[in-house]
């Protein structure tokens, strides 16, 4: 994850990030606190993870595409509760077409 500085985005460590985490966590609905959860566990102490073992966390069994759709979803809701809970984070991903993720 990365936090927002100005216009700028910096990567987030893992530590930090389970610092500021609780209040965007107040902010989601039960299902997407779940995965958000779930996600929190993949990251590494840079703050990232790989989008292939998130999509099989967060939504276990569906084909990849569906779970990169869902994904997108389940970002844009954690971004939008941490601009509610005033954190400074953005849930993003890297956008390298290199590697397609893994399906599940």
């Amino acid at each position: 994850m990365a936090a927002r500085t100005s216009k700028r985005i910096a990567l987030v460590t893992r530590a930090k990030l389970l610092r500021q985490i609780p209040a965007v966590v107040e902010e989601l609905g039960t299902t997407d606190r779940g995965r958000l959860q779930n996600v929190l566990w993949l990251l590494g102490d840079d703050g990232r993870a790989r989008l292939s073992e998130c999509l099989k966390s967060a939504y276990p069994g569906k084909a990849v595409d569906d779970a990169l759709k869902a994904f997108k979803v389940f970002r844009a809701a954690v971004n939008k509760a941490a601009d509610t809970a005033h954190v400074p984070l953005l849930f993003t991903v890297d956008t390298s077409k290199k590697t397609p993720p893994a399906g599940p």
